[in-house]
């Protein structure tokens, strides 16, 4: 009983410390400076919001697309209240360019406590994507970079046994595309079991040793996390409310992360990953420090395995939604852009890059500031405090007529620039080039930009076209979305489309 009170009156003391906080951060510090000098304004918010809710009713039932109508009211820079947490929503490429990528160092860092299955997935902020600016988050992102950015493609065998080819994934998804009409959860099943393949592949070497059974285990652990996270109201809320994070883990919450995180663990440290060549463990284990890395030491071997986990359950889950999407988009294309594609890879790679960017997996993504400071943004300067989200709305940025003409048409030639070195980034100058446009925002922005972009985009097109080569597709829906409240450990959700049946017809050359 002792310890049930005392329990009660630990949550007690959190609960009126938190609301002590509240009403002095609300009434008596905020709005004023250190040295007592008042603040710049925030940017400009919605009106007439609900006290405590504020905006996160609305986006709770619209998701992104509340983010979307209030930008049509306020423009490419508002701010607003979730709960009681500030977040500042970018809705154009420019202003995502000042915020993120010239004043990076300031706006593009991680809070020091995310939500708590993220917070147990990191080991409190330990990994590339957790992680604050510091020599030490520099020499993580220089030794995964290094094996990412020339990461090979691997489609045919599983590891090293290639005695077991032919019961590889990529034979038992032939297998299925055989068949010829394909129901969407099956064809989801077998994405999800080729893109799990990829990324092991991808960060844990092409020579990694790789049992299905493993792959099978990994993907459930990622779904299961995914269902604790969309079912718990506490992890929900978790990155908006910091005291509903602290109840949930003093109420026993983290004891099922720590069993699935284990579970996944014990799958990675069985595939020799330390003593094989080109892989992200072996990366981080033989990287040098930089001369101002003040924790010089050699990275410890249980850092290096929970960034080994965070790449492979975050690329497994994106790329998965995005090549699904992928196949959906296609079956509804004439046979003369299937077999386009099928000869010309450059058709491939911009069909690729048209559907990243009319359905990017995820429509929103977050930030966060380092500091205080004010940015100045069309000659007014706005508030932005220690901890601020800035939250990027792809929904409104990827449809913007100025960059991509016709927005709601599906246009992959809008891709094919004969050289796309004279065609400006979105990030980079507001006049459009006639004819096309180089790039979209989906693989993030800046110094937390996704390190696996390239590996990805060069294994979706790869098998892609392997596909085309060898199959008419006819059928599918592309344009039927299923938004998830959860994506990749984020409160900011996760969409993908829901998909149909789609034919495969084998050609006959």
């Amino acid at each position: 009983m002792g310890t049930v009170f005392s329990t009660l009156a630990t949550m007690a003391m959190m609960a009126i410390g938190f609301l002590l906080a509240q009403i002095a951060q609300a009434y008596i510090w905020d709005g004023k400076n250190e040295d007592g000098t008042i603040k710049a304004p925030w940017a400009p918010s919605p009106p007439h919001l609900p006290w405590y809710w504020n905006g996160y009713k609305e986006f709770q039932t619209n998701t992104y697309r509340a983010l979307t109508y209030w930008s049509q009211q306020l423009g490419s820079i508002y701010s607003i209240k979730m709960f009681q947490k500030r977040v500042i929503v970018l809705n154009h490429a420019s202003v995502v360019r000042k915020a993120l990528v010239e004043l990076d160092q300031w706006n593009s860092s991680r809070p020091l406590t995310t939500d708590a299955i993220e917070t147990i997935m990191g080991d409190q902020g330990k990994t590339v994507f957790t992680a604050q600016f510091t020599a030490h988050w520099g020499r993580l992102r220089r030794a995964i970079n290094k094996v990412l950015r020339d990461a090979p493609v691997v489609l045919d065998v599983v590891g090293k046994d290639k005695k077991n080819k032919k019961n590889s994934t990529m034979q038992q998804f032939q297998n299925v595309l055989h068949q010829g009409k394909v129901d969407p959860t099956l064809l989801r099943t077998m994405t999800n079991r080729l893109a799990m393949e990829a990324v092991i592949h991808m960060v844990m070497g092409e020579q990694s040793k790789l049992d299905p059974e493993w792959i099978d285990t990994l993907i459930q652990v990622c779904h299961d996390i995914e269902q604790l996270q969309s079912s718990r109201w506490y992890y929900q809320y978790g990155s908006l409310v910091p005291f509903v994070r602290t109840l949930g883990l003093l109420l026993g919450g983290q004891h099922r992360v720590v069993q699935l995180r284990n579970k996944a663990l014990d799958i990675l440290l069985q595939m020799d990953p330390i003593t094989n060549g080109n892989s992200v463990p072996t990366s981080l284990s033989n990287i040098e420090p930089s001369k101002n890395d003040p924790t010089p030491e050699p990275i410890p071997a249980e850092e290096i395995m929970i960034n080994t986990l965070h790449l492979i359950m975050h690329g497994y889950c994106l790329l998965a939604t995005s090549f699904f999407t992928l196949l959906q988009r296609l079956a509804q294309q004439s046979p003369i852009i299937q077999q386009q594609m099928a000869t010309n890879p450059a058709w491939t790679t911009s069909f690729v890059a048209e559907t990243l960017r009319y359905t990017p997996p995820l429509r929103l993504y977050t930030h966060t500031a380092k500091k205080d400071h004010t940015m100045e943004w069309q000659e007014t300067s706005y508030r932005v405090d220690e901890g601020t989200y800035w939250l990027i709305n792809l929904d409104k940025i990827h449809f913007d007529a100025s960059y991509y003409p016709n927005p709601y048409q599906f246009d992959p030639e809008r891709f094919l620039m004969n050289n796309k070195d004279q065609v400006p980034s979105i990030l980079d100058d507001e006049k459009r080039t006639q004819g096309g446009v180089k790039d979209h925002l989906a693989f993030g922005v800046g110094r937390r930009g996704c390190l696996g972009s390239r590996a990805s985009q060069r294994w979706m097109v790869t098998l892609l076209t392997r596909i085309v080569q060898e199959y008419e597709l006819r059928g599918g829906d592309p344009d039927t979305l299923v938004d998830h409240s959860t994506g990749i450990w984020s409160w900011t959700g996760r969409t993908e489309t829901k998909g149909a049946t789609i034919e495969f017809i084998k050609k006959t050359n």
